[in-house]
């Protein structure tokens, strides 16, 4: 059933509503609650759409009633038309979802888009497990590292940033390499990502400097402890959040080539059909 034969003469927004009605409750004696006044005039709601469109909506040889084939597909076309139409239209108490890691999502994404319009939900992911998202339809959009772009999918790069470290204001401004740290605790990312192999080199190489002392699952987690005393390595973008806590900057030459390329990745389809995901992506991409 093509939507154009839904454009006939005849029809009304509540015959087409009661016909949803009557599919979302699997039957008419469902979407009436039981209420045979109320059934009666919903029958001829439907006998109304029949009259209009020439087929048969509702079997009524069946017990209870129940709608056709055609009919369910019709009510299919309807919302299909309807959802498009909304997101035409740009509906701004539509929710969209953007999956990123959590660094991304407290000191790049909440910053950026705090005066969009539209509502945003953020799910704390890994960069594949967020690119993937996007395929499965559990995200509209993706923040992740460069390399986990998948197929069917546009991709716009983000920028790229690098990594610092950051520590108590006491150990002073003149340290230049890591070979300048005084001896001491340092935390860093567990697992074994390119963070924790730059970490752990930097640690062999210079062993009467500061030594791995604790874990931790994020990059978040990790300024927190360096507010307590640590030293830690994290992404440049937590250099203004770092700054207000009071911890110091230190940006080591052994850390100036550590660069990591950021992108965001989304689904065409959705692209063209949202205003609020295309808002979205102008807000982080402008050349999108």
């Amino acid at each position: 059933m093509k939507m154009d034969s839904l454009l006939k003469k005849g029809l009304s927004l509540d015959r087409l509503v009661v016909l949803l009605k009557i599919e979302s409750a699997g039957g008419i004696a469902n979407a009436a609650l039981g209420d045979a006044t109320r059934q009666s005039q919903m029958s001829r709601q439907v006998s109304g759409l029949e009259d209009a469109l020439g087929v048969t909506l509702l079997d009524r040889t069946s017990k209870p009633y129940q709608l056709t084939d055609v009919a369910r597909e019709i009510a299919r076309c309807v919302r299909s038309f309807a959802g498009d139409l909304r997101d035409c239209l740009g509906n701004e108490d539509q929710t969209i979802t953007i999956a990123a890691g959590e660094s991304v999502i407290l000191w790049l994404l909440i910053p950026k888009l705090s005066k969009l319009k539209g509502k945003v939900r953020f799910r704390n992911m890994r960069s594949r497990d967020a690119a993937e998202a996007v395929i499965s339809e559990q995200a509209d959009i993706a923040i992740h590292h460069s390399g986990h772009g998948l197929a069917n999918t546009l991709s716009q790069n983000l920028g790229e940033y690098g990594l610092t470290l950051v520590g108590p204001a006491s150990i002073g401004k003149s340290v230049k390499c890591w070979n300048d740290l005084p001896p001491g605790s340092l935390v860093t990312l567990e697992g074994n990502g390119s963070t924790r192999r730059l970490v752990n080199e930097l640690t062999k190489n210079y062993p009467k400097g500061p030594q791995v002392a604790m874990e931790c699952t994020s990059y978040p987690q990790i300024l927190a402890s360096c507010s307590t005393g640590f030293l830690g390595v994290v992404p440049e973008i937590a250099q203004k959040q770092a700054r207000k806590m009071g911890l110091q900057i230190f940006p080591l030459k052994e850390l100036s080539k550590a660069r990591m390329r950021l992108e965001t990745t989304w689904l065409p389809k959705k692209f063209e059909r949202s205003l609020v995901i295309r808002n979205t992506l102008l807000k982080l991409c402008p050349k999108t």
